[in-house]
């Protein structure tokens, strides 16, 4: 088995007691070679999607930049993943302005960058050709009795974020700035035994 796909049967622990997905490819081509070697092409959207892992690494220097969702999913099972979800520190004004700053620009020459759930931390933009979405981390939302817009509370890591989040397989991350997964609650595991298993289980 290469080295590409190890990163689906190799696990660890970080000093943190984080599980981990080991990385062992470059940095820049991880998501692309596991592609590549689990499908057996070169596939020109993967390829798209590498381009746009280096625009937003580069762009969102200082803070943690996460993939989660589906993308991490499908790419463990073996599917094309599609979905570009991403999770942050920064907060959504932040998040924003910097889109703004690489993101692809509009017809009327403005940045392709919007607000599409602010009051849940989510702004979306267009980078490279695909639409992205990208939350900031939460800790837990509360409604009011006297209100129907929730009250959120930012978090400061995806530790953080993962725990409030529902099934195991959904609390999966990948670590864009550093190139490997981030599997707290054994969701890669529970992939692969085909389970959905609630947080706390």
């Amino acid at each position: 088995m290469s080295d590409a796909v190890l990163f689906i049967m190799n696990e660890g622990y970080n000093s943190m007691g984080v599980q981990r997905i080991t990385r062992t490819v470059n940095n820049d081509r991880l998501v692309k070679r596991v592609f590549e070697e689990l499908h057996g092409i070169d596939s020109k959207h993967q390829e798209n999607h590498v381009i746009i892992f280096d625009k937003l690494r580069e762009a969102f220097r200082g803070y943690e930049l996460i993939l989660v969702g589906g993308y991490n999913r499908d790419l463990i099972n073996g599917d094309i993943p599609h979905d570009l979800d991403f999770a942050t520190d920064a907060t959504p004004e932040r998040i924003l302005e910097i889109l703004g700053g690489c993101a692809d620009v509009g017809d009327d020459g403005e940045p392709i960058a919007w607000e599409l759930g602010a009051k849940f931390g989510t702004i979306a933009g267009r980078v490279h050709g695909e639409d992205i979405e990208i939350t900031t981390y939460r800790i837990n939302e509360t409604y009011r009795d006297d209100s129907r817009r929730p009250e959120v509370e930012w978090g400061k890591t995806f530790e953080e974020d993962a725990a409030r989040r529902d099934f195991t397989i959904n609390a999966i991350g990948y670590d864009v700035k550093n190139s490997e997964f981030i599997d707290k609650y054994g969701g890669v595991a529970d992939i692969k035994k085909g389970l959905i298993r609630a947080i706390g289980n």
